[in-house]
């Protein structure tokens, strides 16, 4: 790994970073925070108590009225979902495509940098980012945990467990999106491809809960693999391997694609 490149490509984007961060960690404080209000107003309001299945498909959860189901929906919500997503996608998708695209690639390599050190480089610097907007999300449920009444029953082994979970989810994203950009010389090309896989990853999952006919379908998504709720609980561990072996491989080959191409095409 070139630690030249490391700082330089964290220091790009370190902006959108503090912007993700900051904006995840105040998503989890507010959510835990109206939540706690929310659940004082309810009171025996069927829906809230029995949600309908919908609710399960696309929030992951439908427990609104535990503090413990407040961190899974919101690990499930699409707003944390594409701030996630763009912590990953963002800087893995131009890793490789968005150095090619410009040029500036070549002067890169003509300098003794090894292909290898180079992509180990934006991987690490792409899961570092991706790390601290997990952790700043954690950190605000804490927060939470700490500061409004209500919330002191969140359990924070359990919400770290959640936290984990999705962690591994979209870093397996991070690292297609890898290899998709070490096989790609366009980084609009790049993001597009693995911005759609993440997206047709997660509606497949949530078809698959609504329709019993494709059900078998949610085995071809890693969405199905990572439930907050299980993990808040202390169940579903095991499938978590799923994404995290998928994201392996697909970093073996980010490795093996990027020093076989030819990168002036």
């Amino acid at each position: 790994m070139n630690a030249l490149i490391l700082k330089q490509t964290f220091k790009q984007s370190l902006r959108p970073l503090i912007f993700l961060s900051l904006a995840t960690a105040a998503f989890f404080y507010v959510a835990v925070w109206s939540s706690a209000s929310f659940v004082s107003q309810v009171g025996d309001v069927p829906i809230f108590r029995d949600p309908p299945e919908a609710f399960r498909a696309m929030l992951g959860s439908a427990d609104f009225l535990s503090p413990n189901g407040w961190i899974a929906i919101g690990l499930g919500h699409p707003l944390i979902l594409a701030m996630f997503a763009a912590a990953a996608l963002g800087m893995a998708s131009g890793g490789i495509a968005g150095e090619i695209e410009r040029g500036t690639i070549d002067l890169v390599l003509t300098r003794q940098v090894k292909r290898n050190s180079f992509l180990a480089a934006k991987a690490i610097a792409a899961l570092a980012v991706l790390t601290i907007v997990q952790a700043s999300g954690l950190l605000g449920a804490i927060l939470a945990r700490a500061t409004v009444e209500e919330a002191s029953g969140i359990n924070v082994a359990g919400a770290a467990r959640g936290f984990l979970g999705s962690w591994i989810l979209f870093s397996a994203f991070l690292l297609i999106a890898l290899l998709i950009s070490a096989a790609s010389s366009l980084k609009s090309k790049a993001l597009g491809i693995s911005v759609g896989l993440l997206v047709g990853s997660f509606f497949v999952n949530v078809v698959a809960l609504l329709v019993d006919e494709v059900h078998a379908l949610r085995y071809l998504s890693l969405f199905h693999y990572v439930r907050a709720d299980d993990l808040i609980a202390g169940e579903g561990l095991s499938s978590v391997a799923v994404p995290a072996i998928i994201g392996i491989v697909a970093a073996a080959l980010a490795f093996v694609t990027f020093n076989r191409r030819d990168i002036s095409r």
